[in-house]
């Protein structure tokens, strides 16, 4: 029963692992972030495009919650707070832009874009956020954040092409 119950353990533990590194996507070697980010896109768009928004964004909060205990897990796996082959945060922090615009080719290259930049930077509070809160809650919310700041981004860039085609 012992033995049995150590299996559980084990299997629970690596399930965690690959939700955490997105299916491996993490564990590839340079910039294991902005693969996270293409890849965590390249299963969401279909779903953004598929599915009714009320979905996405129950999807979106459920690897958000699960997404923390994967990225606890991963701490604890790869012995760093915010280890570099966690990348569930920004396939969650991606989602946040990808559910409020149209899917054109535009948006999905400009969401890409902003949202590496605004993770890479961490304009306040995620820096803040980076700074005080190691723990797997804080390595999901900065991304959030950055998600937050690239539909401003995002946003902005759309109204003024909008204007400017306006006037033309």
């Amino acid at each position: 029963m012992l033995m049995m119950a150590n299996l559980v353990i084990f299997l629970s533990h690596r399930i965690w692992i690959v939700l955490g590194t997105w299916f491996g996507t993490g564990l590839i070697k340079g910039a294991p972030g902005t693969w996270g980010t293409l890849v965590g896109m390249c299963v969401m768009v279909p779903l953004v495009w598929g599915l009714p928004a009320w979905f996405f964004w129950v999807l979106t909060l459920i690897l958000f919650l699960l997404g923390i205990k994967a990225s606890a897990v991963c701490q604890n796996y790869f012995h760093k707070k915010d280890a570099k082959q966690i990348v569930i945060d920004e396939v969650v922090g991606v989602m946040v832009p990808l559910g409020l615009f149209p899917v054109t080719f535009l948006n999905i290259v400009l969401i890409f874009i902003f949202f590496r930049i605004f993770d890479i930077i961490k304009i306040w509070p995620a820096n803040f956020i980076d700074l005080r809160m190691k723990t797997a809650f804080g390595v999901m919310l900065d991304d959030v954040v950055a998600g937050i700041y690239t539909v401003l981004a995002v946003y902005f860039i759309n109204k003024l092409l909008y204007v400017n085609m306006v006037i033309l």
